[in-house]
């Protein structure tokens, strides 16, 4: 037996609206994590590796957020995500 299932692209765009922030919230926890620890006993080489790459991802997110959010929507996001 088949099944014709249809996703619509609204509903497509939605769900990657809601994943991309999702990332971006837990990326800015592990980038917090890694400074918090840098701050207090220093990082791993491998730790140095995480955090210098979680910040070029967390800048490729935050284009990504302003080009499927509407820009003010965006804006709010990585303002209250970066003041936690």
């Amino acid at each position: 037996m088949r099944y014709n299932i249809t996703i619509e692209d609204e509903a497509v765009e939605s769900l990657f609206r809601e994943i991309l922030v999702q990332d971006y919230r837990s990326l800015m926890t592990d980038i917090r994590v890694l400074k918090k620890k840098r701050k207090k006993s220093g990082l791993e080489f491998y730790e140095q590796q995480d955090l210098d790459n979680n910040l070029h991802y967390k800048n490729a997110i935050e284009v990504m957020l302003t080009y499927y959010l509407p820009h003010d929507k965006a804006q709010t996001i990585i303002k209250e995500l970066n003041n936690e």
